[in-house]
């Protein structure tokens, strides 16, 4: 008995599979940029992440690259990932990863920057924005070169302001009560 294929296709038939398929493989390939996301490379980053008195940021925080094409708005870039915490003195850095910008090809002009974030709310970081050259196929992934330092930046809570400003403005009824009662 003689076996048959579990599909038959007609020469046309298969040639148009074969097309589609690689026609798939090319979008799917095409504009995989890629960013090395380490703040330290001795020699070529040096982008620690402190708290203003000094010390690296760690456990808790975490890193994320935005990105834009120059006119377009800042997208977040995956993946995130966070803070070394083996040693003080790595305390501030990232764990690298390798971030792929989709739809961006290797070899563009890309700006990115530094958001990190703590457990707390109003509290983080951003470093400066810098413009790169992506990697990718069969280029190395871009450095962060010329990346600045970046120091936390605590915002005050809503009960904060709203007592500055109940203070300033019982300061300022005072002074015009004073003055008014002077003026007499």
């Amino acid at each position: 008995m003689k076996q048959r294929p579990l599909i038959h296709l007609k020469p046309i038939h298969l040639a148009l599979l074969v097309t589609y398929c690689l026609f798939e493989q090319s979008i799917s390939t095409r504009g995989q940029g890629t960013i090395l996301f380490d703040t330290r490379l001795p020699g070529v980053v040096d982008a620690r992440v402190t708290f203003p008195f000094g010390g690296g940021v760690g456990e808790g925080w975490k890193a994320q690259l935005f990105g834009a094409r120059p006119g377009q708005p800042w997208v977040p870039l995956l993946p995130a990932t966070s803070f070394r915490t083996s040693s003080d003195a790595d305390m501030g850095y990232v764990i690298p990863t390798v971030v792929t910008v989709q739809d961006v090809t290797p070899g563009e002009r890309y700006a990115v920057y530094l958001l990190a974030t703590g457990q707390q709310p109003f509290i983080y970081a951003v470093s400066n924005p810098i413009i790169l050259t992506l990697g990718g196929s069969a280029q190395a992934p871009a450095a962060l070169i010329g990346m600045n330092p970046s120091v936390v930046v605590p915002e005050p809570s809503t009960g904060w302001l709203l007592l500055t400003g109940a203070t300033f403005s019982i300061s300022v009824a005072r002074w015009f009560r004073h003055r008014k009662e002077g003026a007499l």
